[in-house]
Formats: structure tokens, C-alpha cells, sequence
């Protein structure tokens, strides 16, 4: 699931998708942004939001789009992500967690190195031991 932000900066808007990283709780959403080059255009509106809003501010955005979901009645969960995909999974486990199934899910997530793992000490609390497994670059996966 994601949402779409519009800002105005320099008289032009600005449009940017944003993964939620939590489900809805009844008043807010919850998103993660990425600093981004200055310079560079697909900096702007996450920069913009960064340097000019504070938590709490409020910014002009649709509702939540998106057909990326949870199966409904799935007993199992296998999640794989990479880099900043984690943000929509992050969303999805804290949905398991609050449905009190976290010990139906497993996380598989590969990254840069561990300073790039986001969420990371808040995946391995929702996740019992042993179903969140991070792997950075250049860890081998097994023996073959």
C-alpha cells in the first residue's frame, strides 16, 4: 500500500508515491522517506518534506492505494525484500503482529550493509527469533 504526497515548491507541485510503513491506526499514516541528493530531481519532495515539516505537520496526500496486500486467510507468510522495499513489508508484519500472528511470518531481508537495514531493531522485536534474517552484501547464503 502507498500514498500519493503533493507538495508546491518554487510554484510547481510536485507528486511522489510513498510506501506506508504501519498499518492505518484510525488517525494517522505512518510513511518513511528517503534523503535524496539536493541536486538531484528525485530529491525534491522527499528533501522538501524533510527540511521544511516537522513530525506532526500535515501534508496534502490521497488515500492509500495500492493491490500489494495480505492474503486474507494465509496461514504462512514469506516476506523477501531488499534495500528500502522493506517499507511496504514493515506495514504488513506490524499488520500480523497486531493480529497477534507474527509467529506466521518470516522475513528475508538483503541490504547494502546492516547501517542500510531499516526497521531493522523493530523487525527483530515484532519477529520471534529465527524469522527475521537479514543478509548483506557479499554474506554468503549457504555452503554451495
Amino acid at each position: 500500500q502507498y500514498l500519493t504526497s503533493r507538495i508546491k515548491k518554487d510554484g510547481n507541485f510536485h507528486n511522489r508515491h510513498y510506501s506506508l510503513t504501519r498499518p492505518f491506526d484510525g488517525k494517522s499514516y505512518s510513511i518513511a522517506i528517503q534523503i535524496e541528493n539536493m541536486n538531484e530531481i528525485k530529491g525534491i519532495v522527499s528533501n522538501e518534506i524533510i527540511n521544511s515539516y516537522n513530525i506532526g505537520d500535515t501534508i496534502l496526500a490521497s488515500f492509500p492505494a495500492g493491490t500489494f496486500q495480505l492474503v486474507e486467510n494465509g496461514k504462512h507468510h514469506l516476506f523477501i525484500g531488499g534495500g528500502v522495499g522493506i517499507t511496504v513489508l514493515s506495514s504488513m508484519i506490524h499488520e500480523l503482529n497486531n493480529q497477534g500472528k507474527s509467529n506466521d511470518a518470516i522475513l528475508i531481508h538483503c541490504v547494502q550493509s546492516e547501517d542500510y537495514a531499516a526497521f531493522n531493531n523493530e523487525l527483530k522485536a515484532i519477529l520471534p527469533q529465527g524469522h527475521y534474517q537479514l543478509f548483506c552484501k557479499g554474506q554468503r547464503l549457504g555452503k554451495d
